[in-house]
């Protein structure tokens, strides 16, 4: 059974630091089928670069989300080149949740309308840059990251890492600019 998570941030640091080197693969304990598997490392500085891996809480809910988005978000949060760390606020979302999140004006969609509320694994995320010690709404910090996230797309993409089923939106390029907001698209 998979657990559902709320899609907020709390008040301690979703900030955790790794090495430069890829968060997937290694052993440990098990994970639900369909699932990546993620290894733990201990905070290392790569060149002059720091590099970051996601905390708990957003490993939780990162991996209520389609295989792809796991595998996108941690190697992009894992390259040195990521322009800054960041967190998971929202993978798989409940129907109290979804609606909640539109009765409150922070979705567009009613459940079970939003790419949030798929199963068995959400097609959308939502990751926000992580800085100075608390999630940062600016967008001049969206940007930045989203460069880096669609350039690992492709070079997942290229190298034949993801399923091929999609292509990546942001978001931010919609009208009503959600920042946040990943998901992916049949092709």
């Amino acid at each position: 059974m998979r657990a559902l998570t709320a899609c907020r941030v709390g008040r301690f640091s979703e900030a955790v630091h790794a090495t430069g080197r890829s968060l997937l693969g290694g052993s440990g304990a098990l994970v639900p089928a369909g699932l990546v598997r993620l290894s733990w490392r201990s905070r290392a500085a790569v060149g002059s670069r720091m590099t970051y891996r996601f905390s708990q809480r957003s490993l939780d809910r990162l991996n209520t989300c389609h295989p792809d988005l796991v595998l996108l978000m941690t190697e992009a949060l894992a390259d040195p080149a990521c322009p800054s760390d960041m967190t998971v606020l929202c993978g798989y979302r409940g129907e109290a949740d979804q609606n909640a999140a539109f009765d409150s004006g922070a979705s567009q969609l009613r459940y079970p309308r939003s790419k949030h509320n798929k199963t068995p694994h959400s097609l959308a995320v939502d990751v926000a840059p992580y800085v100075g010690g608390s999630v940062s709404w600016d967008w001049q910090y969206y940007y930045p990251l989203n460069e880096h996230i669609e350039a690992t797309w492709s070079r997942l993409e290229a190298a034949g890492s993801l399923s091929g089923l999609f292509r990546l939106t942001w978001g931010g390029r919609w009208a009503m600019g959600d920042g946040p907001h990943y998901q992916v698209d049949p092709r």
